[in-house]
């Protein structure tokens, strides 16, 4: 990032922020980052965006105030720009934003799935792009409310993203630069090709996959070929700990529903093509068999061709 943009002060790191994307993440992220730092966060709705000006977002009890835009351009030069938005949605999120990206900087994605950074290289160079995963998770409670699920939860950034570990870090946000930021995209695709990807083609919630011995089958199968397809491409994980990793979350999620489902329930396009869609490409570039995978994505897809939201 460049200096003349972040300057340390007694009170700590200063740093512009423009956030694509006021969904949940989007918005606990702006709130918390907004805490000593210039947090704009880009949204699509000017009602919903005046709102939140006026009222602030309440987060665990606290209040806090980023500023909510509708057009880029409100947004001056940031340090950093944070994508927040549907993994299909991408591309014209980023097309929408183009004056947020035209200084230099830093373009970070946090979402789901993995394969982003191919659409973010169209829209600037390789070395401002920083990839990122956060054990984080929210839920909006109501326009103005942000439920925070793990406020414990790691955020890690491949390399480049040294300059943005403390600023993360005195916003509540515990973070860290990881070396093999490849492994933990693995490990959670591992985690959201199987577990998440079950429960869009059964239309059900986590728990229920504990409960039904038909359910578990099908999550093992999905788990063990990305199992198969991540050791080809480099990256071997212990079989019988991601099986009982897969299996203990299934035991104790309860009623909690994953992003795929919710998606497929509301209507929407859903993040399968960056998830399981990843998978089976890196499976047919690899040469390894993956049957279940394809059949999976066939599956979602369907789905949502069925409720109108399909390529």
């Amino acid at each position: 990032m460049h200096d003349n943009h972040i300057a340390i002060d007694c009170k700590g790191i200063i740093m512009r922020v423009a956030i694509i994307g006021d969904g949940a993440m989007g918005t606990l992220f702006g709130a918390l980052l907004s805490q000593g730092n210039e947090v704009s966060v880009l949204s699509r709705s000017a009602e919903r965006s005046a709102a939140r000006n006026e009222r602030g977002i309440t987060v665990q009890g606290r209040l806090y105030h980023p500023r909510f835009i509708t057009d880029p351009c409100d947004a001056a030069d940031p340090d950093l720009v944070i994508i927040f938005v549907k993994s299909a949605d991408t591309e014209s999120a980023l097309e929408n934003a183009r004056p947020l990206l035209s200084g230099h900087s830093l373009l970070l994605t946090l979402q789901n799935g993995a394969g982003h950074e191919r659409i973010m290289e169209r829209f600037v160079p390789r070395g401002r792009i920083v990839i990122g995963k956060t054990e984080q998770n929210s839920t909006l409670v109501d326009g103005c409310t942000v439920l925070q699920g793990n406020p414990e939860g790691m955020t890690v950034l491949s390399p480049g993203g040294e300059d943005l570990v403390d600023a993360f870090a005195a916003s509540s946000l515990p973070c860290a630069v990881s070396e093999d930021i490849s492994r933990i995209v693995w490990r959670k695709l591992l985690t959201n090709s199987s577990l998440s990807a079950a429960t869009g083609v059964l239309g059900s919630t986590i728990g229920f996959l504990g409960k039904s011995k038909g359910a578990m089958s099908l999550v093992r199968a999905l788990l063990d070929e990305a199992l198969s397809i991540a050791e080809a491409d480099g990256y071997a994980f212990d079989r019988d700990e991601e099986r009982r990793r897969i299996a203990g979350q299934c035991m104790r999620a309860g009623e909690a529903r994953t992003s795929i489902e919710r998606d497929l329930a509301l209507g929407r396009k859903t993040e399968a093509d960056f998830i399981t869609g990843y998978v089976v490409r890196k499976a047919d570039e690899l040469g390894i068999a993956a049957p279940v995978q394809h059949a999976v994505l066939s599956i979602l897809h369907a789905r949502e061709d069925q409720n109108g939201s399909g390529r």
